[in-house]
């Protein structure tokens, strides 16, 4: 879903890397590769209200290096430990996926695993002229490996306006191996030639937990993570270059807004909420936190002007809804119904 928001910027010079760099040394037992998409934990009491509970984020705040809620961590233990703040792989780069995926570098591998199931799920993207990198080393994202899609009326002419969209992903999906349900790849190939052209950026999660809900605690700063995949790239920064940056979540991606708002770190020009607030807000009994909803309010008064969207479907499950009379005066908000769950998930 696209509105009048466009920005134009001068001709970029490529930084992008198709070899990767040298890997850390090898240890005597490389440690196993955790393929994005593989079951990694049992759910146990795991649900979608504990996930963005404080417990979470302050445990992911303490894996991370931060010591408390809300803080920043430092970016340590990316692949390739001491090259680039962040690296563009092209999936298509028979040479460096060979190279990561020998790597004893674990973060290495994951980003080998993204490579190979980006090439099958988005093959017919590739034949139609599309550019998919794995970008590794991402600050925003806390190092998880961010795919990004440009499509190819900007690999033809980079010097065009166009737009950018961070995508949070919700259960049962991962960047290289969409939920099948949500129709994905082919909503991408419809939308990524605009016009405007429109570069996608869907971030990894930590991990699945029980294989089905994205843990999003890796979550720091959405712009930071659209301007380092983009100058990995050989794009233009958003923040540079004053190009439009959208930011959407949709289902259990919305708790990624979440966690991005709760550490200052949701920064973009449009808002987008896809059936994504099942989180409850504050004042209930049941609240969690961080709450979709709340962050959408508190971004709205932050962000005066900008585009706020909330699409809900009539199929409901929604643990709070979102209207006019929840938001500050003057609120630029649109609100949308469909009729499904996942035609909400990117509609046109």
């Amino acid at each position: 879903m696209t509105d009048a928001i466009r920005g134009g910027g001068p001709k970029p010079a490529s930084t992008n890397t198709s070899a990767p760099k040298p890997s850390a040394p090898a240890a005597s037992k490389p440690a196993p590769s955790t393929a994005w998409g593989a079951k990694s934990a049992p759910a146990g009491d795991f649900d979608e209200d504990s996930m963005v509970g404080r417990s979470r984020i302050a445990e992911a705040n303490r894996r991370l290096g931060g010591n408390a809620v809300g803080a920043a961590a430092p970016v340590s233990g990316g692949p390739s430990a001491g090259g680039p703040a962040a690296t563009a792989y092209d999936v298509t780069d028979d040479a460096a996926l060979a190279k990561l995926a020998a790597s004893a570098n674990p973060a290495d591998r994951q980003v080998a695993d993204l490579m190979k199931a980006a090439r099958k799920t988005y093959a017919a993207l590739l034949e139609g002229g599309a550019k998919l990198s794995v970008i590794a080393g991402d600050a925003g994202n806390s190092n998880q490996p961010v795919l990004c899609l440009v499509p190819k009326a900007l690999v033809a002419n980079p010097n065009q306006k166009f737009d950018t969209q961070v995508h949070y992903q919700g259960m049962n999906g991962t960047p290289g191996t969409p939920d099948p349900a949500s129709g994905l790849p082919a909503k991408l190939g419809a939308q990524l030639n605009g016009p405007p052209p429109k570069v996608f950026l869907l971030p990894a999660p930590v991990e699945l937990r029980g294989g089905t809900f994205p843990d999003w605690t890796c979550v720091k700063n959405t712009r930071q993570t659209a301007d380092a995949a983009l100058q990995a790239a050989g794009l233009p920064a958003t923040g540079d270059a004053d190009l439009p940056l959208v930011v959407s979540g949709h289902s259990a991606g919305g708790r990624a807004l979440a966690v991005a708002q709760d550490r200052g770190g949701l920064a973009c020009d449009r808002l987008e909420l896809q059936d994504c607030l099942y989180t409850v807000p504050s004042g209930r009994p049941d609240s969690t936190f961080p709450s979709a909803h709340d962050a959408a309010i508190a971004w709205a008064k932050a962000n005066p002007g900008k585009a706020l969207v909330y699409i809900r479907s009539k199929e409901g499950g929604n643990g709070s809804d979102l209207n006019a009379a929840d938001l500050p005066g003057g609120a630029n908000f649109k609100r949308v119904v469909v009729q499904h769950h996942y035609d909400a998930d990117l509609p046109a």
